[in-house]
């Protein structure tokens, strides 16, 4: 058996934090710019309601959660793009999606707005 000196990687915190209001308080006070993910519309089922928000900082820190885990990447993703153009976006997932690489595992189809 062998054994590595490589730590694991940290735990993402951004599924532990539901209340985002401190740290976009902290931004508005560091002027940092950040985007705002919240969850619009759903379709069937989904892990989290309308109104799940996720707060996302030009450093690239993550907080609150719009989905069960399978999705906060690709949301970050597009965040981060919307820093850098200034423009929002409305983003489908699940059923119905552009992105059919992405399927929610609670089968539902989810809409938020970044």
């Amino acid at each position: 058996m062998t054994t590595s000196n490589q730590a694991w990687p940290s735990w993402p915190v951004y599924g532990l934090v539901d209340d985002i209001v401190p740290f976009m308080l902290r931004c508005a006070a560091d002027q940092e710019r950040f985007a705002l993910a919240t969850v619009v519309k759903v379709v069937g089922s989904s892990p989290r309601q309308v109104g799940s928000e996720m707060l996302i900082t030009a450093r690239g820190e993550v907080y609150g959660y719009v989905s069960g885990g399978c999705i906060e990447a690709a949301v970050a993703e597009e965040a981060r793009q919307c820093l850098n153009d200034g423009l929002p976006r409305m983003l489908v997932y699940g059923e119905g999606s552009p992105h059919i690489d992405i399927q929610l595992t609670c089968r539902g189809a989810d809409q938020r707005f970044g």
